[in-house]
């Protein structure tokens, strides 16, 4: 199999063909949604941002901890953002603000096979991984962005590592519940999908809760 990267929009890392984490299984699947870039010069509309040129970043200074210089916000999709193949209520409007400063992937097994229709209007990038070893795949997806680039958000035990990997990892707890060991490997816990993306749109709520 052919490997292939394609470049985040913004970032120095290429985005990972999730192929090419495991050379030897046929199942993989990605699909990058193309992504609108601002215009030079136009500034998101986010205090913490730091702007230049096409390259977004969101950076987050948090007393006692490193600065975090955030660039990819990495998803899991049913438990997290999303229902029974459903996207959860105020997911969209979300993603679409926080396009403005990050890259937006989104990880899945669609095991409902709607992932790829609720997602197509966002414009984000969509990766599909076999259903063995997803961990390992999240993980590796992860590390391969540059995991200190990266905010994910799971629920699941297979989303643990990645949270664990990535400079800010934040665990939801939605109507399936979450893992204990995502809950463990998060360094924040929120009870709804819409507190987790308000923690980035709004950083002095991430300030107030992680500061030491």
């Amino acid at each position: 199999m052919e490997r292939s990267e394609t470049r985040a929009p913004g970032g120095p890392h290429p985005v990972p063909d999730l192929a090419s984490l495991d050379p030897g299984y046929d199942g993989y699947d990605a699909t990058t949604v193309p992504t609108r870039r601002w215009p030079r010069g136009s500034r998101p509309r986010m205090t913490s941002n730091r702007f230049s040129g096409d390259h977004c970043m969101l950076t987050i200074d948090i007393p006692g901890r490193n600065p975090l210089a955030l660039q990819n916000l990495v998803l899991d999709y049913n438990g997290t953002i999303a229902c029974d193949g459903a996207l959860l209520p105020g997911v969209a409007p979300a993603v679409e603000e926080l396009r403005q400063v990050l890259a937006v992937h989104v990880l899945t097994a669609d095991t409902f096979g709607s992932a790829g229709a609720q997602l197509a209007p966002l414009g984000v990038a969509l990766a599909l991984i076999p259903p063995g070893g997803q961990a390992e795949a999240k993980a590796a997806f992860v590390e391969k962005l540059g995991a200190d680039t990266v905010v994910a958000i799971g629920n699941g035990a297979n989303d643990a590592a990645m949270l664990a990997r990535a400079a800010l990892g934040i665990a939801v707890i939605e109507g399936e519940g979450a893992a204990g060991a995502a809950l463990r490997a998060a360094d924040v816990v929120v009870t709804d999908i819409r507190h987790a993306f308000d923690l980035l749109l709004k950083p002095l709520r991430l300030k107030a809760t992680l500061r030491t």
